[in-house]
């Protein structure tokens, strides 16, 4: 081994510097069983020396190593009957339970390595079948390295599974307990939004097993519960699912803080669908340094999926609304089957945009957001993936990991909070081999997040093309006219407010002043009801760096509307007893307060909100190397 790195040192300074892309080393290249023991620190040479990277020159380098260990090749295994160490109950839940016989790629790839019980960094699409491909691993970890004692008395947790948000940890709950099933394990599934005293009451007189949480929920009961800190001693795997938007999401020291209540002792599984500096950060405090890196996404490919069909339009605030209400009908005549998500990027926004379509469209309709509670989210998440051809307006709860099938068409209004989180909203449709389409809408302000897009295959949208013919079809305006004048004014002041601290923080992608936010927020308003700009304090201007001067118009009037605090109603209490939609069009405040504002921004649920110092060092030595890089 010592003989095959020093040949390949050369190589790999040669590829370190003209590195640009992961490096990915598929299971195809590499020898057969017998010089498997080899290759591991091979590999793991590779990554820490190349730092994540490599262009062909790397990859050529590592198929070459892999040809010099050994000749022979072996191909990855396709069923999971093909996987002779999986656990007999294990097998018998794939085959009985979930009825599968084939593996996905990623599957293939994570369990075509078992048995192991070293760290893992897997790079993978939604929708790619991830939630086994970790499952599976960490059951099998688990049973081989837990006494039969421990397992059999159940008072320990043994597997750990942090996910971002509500819905994705309660759809990885689901999945886990039919996989579970078999083994006679127990799933809890820890979010917020649910009675923390009845999870407290669960965990101590159930089975505990396996523990799904959001870091919010988790972070509390590591802080506050002393029998779930013990329970946390005997975990065996740690999983952190979709891993970059734990980081999009603000949880870098929530997920800090879980994993320092852990056993030093154990197997770390680490699913990204991108690879970020930030990615490798949270890597770096959770993996051992000799992890083994899985990239299944082919590193000649854009990370969005390639059967969906993307597209842009940049148009003003007033031609917005008319060219969305198009694309959708449009969109249904050709697939009236086919399910519709379009994201908003604030909860406030996606409230008034389904407010004004459900008056605007018969479709079916739903919508999502962090203002509603768990049981609400929970039911409308349930009764969207059940229905057909139905519509469904969400902030970024929707944005990853959950599976709404046959989504055919998603539309992205404004900019999204990243690159990456645009290519996870895109991952709703195009999933499971079926085709789909992707439409963001921008305006002029926006225009300069395309350039973070560059590698993309966005097109200009056809429908906008006829944006002139869409705004002089009377019957189209007549009805959003309508819809309009329907519309809560204070529904619309919220959306102003939450507009405005949404885009004054993306001024890193934004090249306009501050002060044209305020304009486009003006418009944005506008356009979507009111017949002026709602009117902002100098003090709340202020806390968003808006210039006081130009958040006045040429009147101090309050812009037509009431803020209500004295008409005894709470916010969005308009009767919407009539709707169609019945206890799906909730927009009632559930403390009661009109006084009480808050803008939110990406809907960042469950979330530990306290500053904690930075900790200053990792908790474990790593190769700086590996990191070093982008």
């Amino acid at each position: 081994m010592s003989r095959i790195i020093s040949s390949l040192r050369p190589v790999m300074r040669l590829a370190t510097s003209q590195a640009s892309t992961l490096i990915r080393i598929p299971r195809t290249s590499l020898p057969a069983v017998q010089s498997a023991k080899a290759f591991p620190a091979l590999t793991s040479y590779l990554q820490r020396s190349a730092g994540f990277h490599s262009q062909s020159t790397a990859f050529q380098a590592a198929q070459s190593v892999a040809a010099q260990v050994e000749e022979t090749e072996e191909e990855l295994p396709t069923r999971f009957d093909e996987i002779a160490s999986l656990h007999p109950n294990t097998a018998k839940a794939i085959k009985g339970i979930f009825k599968y016989e084939t593996m996905s790629k990623v599957q293939a790839e994570v369990l075509s390595l078992l048995p192991t019980d070293t760290d893992m960094f897997v790079k993978a699409k939604t929708g790619t079948g991830k939630t086994l491909a970790f499952l599976i691993p960490a059951l099998e970890t688990v049973n081989a390295k837990c006494d039969k004692k421990t397992l059999a008395r159940g008072d320990l947790a043994t597997i750990l599974i942090v996910s971002p948000t509500r819905e994705l940890a309660q759809q990885i709950a689901d999945e886990a307990r039919k996989l579970a099933t078999s083994h006679r394990f127990n799933v809890h599934c820890l979010v917020g939004g649910e009675s923390k005293g009845q999870q407290i009451r669960q965990l101590n007189n159930k089975r505990v097993d396996i523990v799904v949480g959001t870091p919010g929920r988790l972070n509390d009961m590591i802080e506050s519960v002393r029998e779930f800190r013990e329970q946390l001693e005997g975990v065996k795997t740690l999983i952190l699912d979709e891993a970059d938007q734990l980081l999009d999401m603000g949880f870098k020291d929530s997920i800090e803080s879980i994993v320092d209540a852990l056993p030093k002792e154990r197997q770390t599984l680490f699913f990204s669908a991108t690879v970020s500096k930030q990615i490798k950060a949270i890597a770096r405090t959770s993996l051992k340094p000799d992890f083994t890196f899985i990239d299944t996404v082919d590193p000649n490919e854009a990370n969005t999926n390639l059967q969906v069909n993307q597209s842009f339009s940049v148009t003003p605030y007033e031609q917005q609304l008319p060219l969305l209400a198009r694309i959708i009908e449009d969109h249904k005549k050709q697939n009236p089957n086919g399910k519709v998500m379009v994201f908003l990027p604030t909860t406030r926004g996606t409230q008034l945009y389904a407010s004004l379509f459900e008056e605007l469209t018969s479709y079916r309709l739903f919508s999502l957001h962090s203002k509603k509670s768990q049981e609400q989210r929970t039911r409308t998440s349930d009764r969207f993936r059940k229905s057909k051809g139905s519509i469904m307006f969400t902030s970024d709860v929707s944005a990853r990991g959950v599976d709404y099938p046959d989504v055919s068409l998603v539309i992205q209004v404004g900019i999204p909070s990243s690159k990456e989180q645009y290519i996870h909203r895109i991952g709703r449709t195009g999933r499971a081999g079926k085709t789909g389409e992707g439409v963001l809408m921008i305006t002029p302000m926006e225009k300069s997040f395309l350039d973070t897009m560059s590698d993309l295959p966005l097109t200009i949208n056809e429908t906008s093309k006829q944006i002139d013919e869409i705004m002089e079809d009377a019957q189209l305006m007549d009805k959003l006219a309508v819809a309009k004048q329907a519309q809560d004014p204070e529904m619309i002041h919220d959306a102003f407010t939450a507009y405005l601290g949404y885009y004054t923080g993306r001024t890193d992608v934004l090249t306009c002043p501050k002060r044209d936010i305020l304009e486009n927020a003006k418009q944005y308003v506008t356009s979507l009801g009111a017949d002026e700009p709602p009117h902002l304090s100098e003090a709340f201007l202020s806390k968003l760096g808006l210039n006081q001067r130009s958040s006045r118009s040429s009147s101090s009037s309050r812009g037509g509307y009431s803020r209500g605090r004295d008409n005894g109603r709470d916010n969005y209490s308009r009767d919407r007893s009539s709707s169609r939609y019945g206890r799906d069009r909730e927009y009632s405040n559930n403390n009661g307060s009109s006084a009480r504002r808050t803008f939110d921004r990406n809907d960042r649920n469950d979330r530990n909100n306290s500053n904690r110092n930075d900790r200053g060092r990792d908790r474990r030595e790593f190769s700086d190397r590996f990191f070093s890089k982008d």
